[in-house]
């Protein structure tokens, strides 16, 4: 394996991340920060 795929992979995971949390936040503006930390219990 290389520093190539090795990054890739990273990014590629990095990526998920950021659209996950930009999903959180798309939900706590539509739900409210409150309905949305007790929906995280």
């Amino acid at each position: 394996m290389t520093t190539f795929d090795l990054l890739k992979a990273y990014y590629k995971d990095e990526e998920e991340d950021m659209y996950w949390s930009q999903e959180q936040l798309g939900l706590i503006r539509l739900i409210g920060r409150e309905n949305w930390l007790t929906k995280q219990l």
